[in-house]
Formats: structure tokens, sequence, C-alpha cells
């Protein structure tokens, strides 16, 4: 989010990412510079996280998944994949094996998707820059957001335009994942 963080011998500064799955060894850590780090932590499984210090990898751990750091500014924007975000871009993390994964999404000033729709898989979210509204809710800078699957969403809409990073648990691309319907109320 901020700051410059180095872990062994790689640095990650602003919008860049790292996935460490459960198990890999990961070397010490130290923040860079007289800027304050911040970092945005999100954790799969089991709540509370219980770190546990190691000189080699735990049995298991899935090594070859390790991203130690990516500079997302060196990334191609492309498409969404979805017909609901005609007029946004996205940019891959990491791809999951079953097609869900991790990206930064920019949707365009003055977007307005005019139905609602259905969401057909997890969705959670932090926003990095700008605004979101969501029928009367607002997704706004340094806002986490959760979306379960088969939620019904509000039309969306942005002014101003909106940055966010997303982690969604399946392939959204597939049909039927997003399902867009005229509200008749």
């Amino acid at each position: 989010m901020s700051g410059v963080i180095q872990i062994g011998e790689w640095q990650l500064d602003k919008h860049s990412y790292s996935f460490i799955p459960a198990g890999v060894r990961v070397s010490s850590w130290k923040v860079l510079g007289d800027e304050p780090l911040e970092i945005l932590w999100m954790e799969n499984g089991i709540v509370p996280f219980k770190y546990q210090a190691s000189e080699i990898d735990v049995p298991n751990a899935i090594i070859n998944e390790f991203i130690p750091a990516l500079d997302s500014k060196l990334l191609p924007w492309g498409k969404t994949e979805t017909s609901q975000f005609e007029v946004a871009k996205k940019k891959y993390l990491r791809k999951d094996n079953n097609g869900g994964g991790v990206w930064l999404i920019a949707i365009l000033p003055h977007y307005y998707r005019h139905y609602p729709a259905i969401q057909s898989y997890n969705e959670e979210g932090y926003t990095l820059v700008g605004y979101m509204n969501l029928g009367n809710y607002q997704l706004l800078k340094n806002w986490f957001h959760y979306c379960p699957s088969f939620s019904t969403l509000p039309r969306n809409i942005t002014d101003d335009g909106f940055l966010a990073f997303v982690r969604v648990d399946r392939d959204i691309s597939k049909p039927g994942r997003v399902l867009s319907y005229v509200d008749r109320l």
C-alpha cells in the first residue's frame, strides 16, 4: 500500500504483490527507507494465523505457486472477461488452478451499469483509488468488501473511476458466473 519492504532478496513497493503459500519458508523482512510501511495482508484457511519459524519448507508446501515479489506496474492491462465490465481493465496478479485468482481492476470514470446482476462466485476486494456505488452502498478508498456467491448486486456507478484489488474463488469468464437481469420493480 505504501513504503518499501525487503523480503530476502526481493523488494515490494506500492501496489506490488506477493503470494506465500502455507508452509513455504520466507526470508527475513525489513522495512526500507523512512516512509511508513502499510501492507494489505489477506489469508486463506484457518484463522488466527500462526507463524512458525523454519529453516526449511514444510513437507507438501506448494512451492511452485510462491510469488516472492511482483511489480504490478510492469504488468499489462487486459480484458475483464465479463460483459458486465466492458469499460474496465484487469491486471492479473495470480491465476488459481480453478480459474479464480487475484487482480487489479480499473473501471473508467462515468461508468454506469444499468441492470443489477447475480454474482455466482465469492469475491473480496479492497478499494485502492476512487469509489464505486453499488446501489446505496459505496466502496470507498481504503475500504474492504466481500460479496458471497449468489448475491444480487444493484447497479454499479462511478463518476470518477475506481481501482481495486480483487480476489475471487472461481473462473468468472465462464457463462453463468455473472447474470444481468432487468429489475422491473
